[in-house]
C-alpha cells in the first residue's frame, strides 16, 4: 500500500503527467453524489493549472493559519489544484461537506494509488466574510465565464498535486516565498500532530 505524506511545499517547476491528471479529473466526475433535490447542486470544483500569478495571490490570502500568521505553501507552489468551493445558497441546510468530503477522498484515493503526491488543504486564515466571498466570487467568473451560477462562491478545500520540493525533504520549519507577483508571504512546514486519532474498529 502507498503510504501518503502530507507534503506542504510542491516544486511548480515539474508539471503532473497528463496521465495522472486525466485519471484524477475522472475519479470527481465518478464520484457518487446522493442528488437531494434544490439542494443538489451544493458545490463546485475549479482545476487549477500551472501556478498562475493571480492564482498564487488568492490562494495566498485564503488558506493559511491565522493563529501564526502564515499562508500554507502546498496551494501557491502546486502545480495541479483542484479547488473546492461551496455555493452559497439562501437556505441553512446544505449537504456540500459531505459530497466535497466523498469527491475528494476519492481523489485523493486515486492518487496514492497512482503514487502520485497529494495533499489536502483546509485551513483558512478566517472565516468569510460577505465581502471576500464576493470577491472571490468576481475572480472566478473572470477566470471561468461563463459560470453555470449567479451565486457566491466560497472556497473550503484545496487537493494539490505535484512533485514534492526538495526543500521539504530538508525539513525547513519557516520560509519566506515570493509570489509571481512579487508579494512575499511566510510559510510553515508544520504538520499537526497534536491530538488523538479517531478510533478505527477493525
Amino acid at each position: 500500500m502507498y503510504t501518503r505524506t502530507n507534503w506542504k511545499i510542491y516544486d511548480p517547476t515539474i508539471s503532473v503527467d497528463a496521465s495522472v491528471e486525466r485519471e484524477l479529473d475522472s475519479a470527481l466526475t465518478h464520484a457518487p453524489i446522493q442528488l437531494c433535490g434544490a439542494e443538489s447542486d451544493s458545490f463546485a470544483v475549479f482545476k487549477l493549472k500551472g501556478n498562475q500569478p493571480d492564482e498564487q495571490a488568492q490562494l495566498a490570502g485564503i488558506f493559511g493559519n491565522s493563529r501564526i500568521g502564515v499562508s500554507e505553501a502546498a496551494p501557491i507552489t502546486a502545480p495541479l489544484i483542484y479547488l473546492y468551493c461551496r455555493i452559497v445558497h439562501n437556505y441553512a441546510k446544505s449537504h456540500h461537506w459531505q459530497h466535497i468530503g466523498i469527491c475528494s477522498g476519492m481523489q485523493l484515493e486515486r492518487a496514492n494509488a497512482l503514487e502520485q503526491p497529494a495533499s489536502m488543504i483546509g485551513c483558512k486564515f478566517q472565516a468569510s466574510t460577505p465581502e471576500t466571498i464576493h470577491s472571490f466570487t468576481r475572480w472566478l467568473n473572470q477566470k471561468f465565464h461563463p459560470l453555470h451560477t449567479r451565486k457566491s462562491l466560497e472556497p473550503l478545500l484545496a487537493l494539490c498535486v505535484g512533485t514534492p520540493s526538495s526543500e521539504t525533504l530538508y525539513g525547513w520549519k519557516e520560509k519566506d516565498i515570493q509570489l509571481k507577483n512579487g508579494t512575499v508571504v511566510k510559510t510553515k512546514n508544520v504538520i499537526n500532530t497534536e491530538g488523538d486519532r479517531p478510533r478505527y474498529y477493525l
